[in-house]
């Protein structure tokens, strides 16, 4: 039929997919650590620039 396309066959693309979702679990693991640090307390004060508390 004009204008449609076959189905890829099975596996094709799989040499290319665990490769990008490893980088995204790479990336996410980053981001996470990257959220952890900023989120995390930054001394005894309770405040978050680390400013004493009024």
């Amino acid at each position: 039929m004009p204008g449609s396309q076959a189905a890829p066959a099975p596996g094709a693309g799989a040499g290319v997919a665990l490769p990008r979702f490893y980088a995204a679990l790479a990336w996410l693991d980053s981001l996470t650590t990257d959220v952890e640090r900023i989120t995390a307390p930054t001394g005894g004060s309770g405040g978050s620039d680390g400013a004493a508390a009024a």
